[in-house]
């Protein structure tokens, strides 16, 4: 009988089983340390069905509306509950690698900071992120990872409100600051390598930040995307006018759910009014492709996709096989 903890899948048979595709699988191995597989004796990964079922069950939780970072703690959570209750201990697992421990650990020091008010503190953080694991890593994984920790912390009363805006202004200047850094490019101009399209980004009225979408703007400028950033809260008739004037072939819109920041039928209230305002962009630009960023879970997603809407997450390597996709 093969024990539960005993590594018998190798990564294309765990991709394959639960729908993931390897890129997702190690970033959440390397963000989260929520599995770890053992290794064979050619360095291949090789999971056990504890670990077979630990992803299945984070994957349930996401396609129930939680995100990644959310389901990574709801788990921990239970696992330490249930820890308490045997009263055992445990050591921090032995094959922890420095790259993982050294990532969650800086995402500690910067609410450290913020704890502390202490802006340059959480300033050298983020410049050592940026050192350690590139700029692209800072955009695209620790920025979403930040902000799913900062809700938590209002969540669970770790941190105020206060708290999160403090540390989401200085992430907002530093994103801006590296916006107006990188080199504007046009479309179809071959030097800069952008993409032969343009696109305009914002949020519609009612969104409650523009992180998720400032990421993701960074990401395209960063891959020679020529993008215009309109930031979040737009009233539907500038929306409307924007996308006329700007005449853009992708919209990007965010769609961002904060648990402790809405009450019962908000967020379905949120979606429909998103939905009407996506049908009038449809009225004065027919052809414009629209991008919906979200991690939440979105009721009626048919619906979405009649109205010409694709659903990206806020995760580092599905955005990579979209630029790929762009770019074929």
């Amino acid at each position: 009988m093969v024990e539960r903890n005993h590594g018998i899948y190798n990564m294309r048979a765990v991709c394959q089983k639960l729908g993931l595709s390897p890129e997702t699988l190690r970033a959440w191995e390397r963000r989260y340390d929520i599995i770890s597989p053992m290794r064979n004796e050619a360095g291949h990964r090789l999971y056990s069905e504890q670990d077979m079922q630990t992803l299945a069950w984070l994957i349930d939780q996401i396609n129930k509306g939680f995100t990644i970072g959310q389901a990574v703690h709801l788990y921990k959570q239970m696992q330490e509950e249930q820890l308490e209750r045997e009263r055992g201990a445990t050591e921090p697992h032995a094959s922890e690698s420095d790259e993982r421990h050294g990532y969650r650990e800086t995402l500690h020091r910067f609410k450290k900071a913020i704890l502390h008010w202490d802006d340059a503190a959480a300033e050298q953080t983020v410049d050592l992120v940026s050192a350690m694991f590139g700029i692209g890593v800072f955009v695209s994984e620790w920025m979403i990872d930040l902000q799913d920790m900062l809700w938590q912390g209002v969540k669970t009363g770790e941190l105020r409100i206060a708290h999160e805006r403090f540390a989401l202004h200085i992430i907002r200047n530093r994103m801006h600051a590296l916006m107006r850094v990188l080199p504007l490019v046009s479309v179809g101009d071959e030097q800069s390598g952008s993409f032969r399209r343009s696109f305009l980004a914002f949020s519609l009225e009612g969104e409650p930040s523009d992180i998720p979408l400032l990421s993701f703007a960074l990401f395209l400028r960063f891959a020679g995307a020529a993008v215009k950033f309109l930031g979040y809260d737009l009233p539907v008739e500038e929306a409307v006018f924007a996308v006329e004037e700007a005449a853009p072939d992708v919209l990007v819109l965010s769609l961002t759910k904060q648990d402790h920041a809405y009450r019962r039928g908000e967020w379905e209230e949120r979606i429909r009014r998103m939905e009407e305002a996506v049908m009038q962009v449809r009225a004065a630009r027919a052809n414009v492709d629209i991008i919906l960023l979200t991690d939440a879970y979105v009721p009626n997603s048919r619906h979405m996709k009649e109205l010409g809407i694709t659903i990206v997450r806020n995760n580092g390597d599905e955005w990579e096989r979209l630029i790929e996709r762009w770019n074929e």
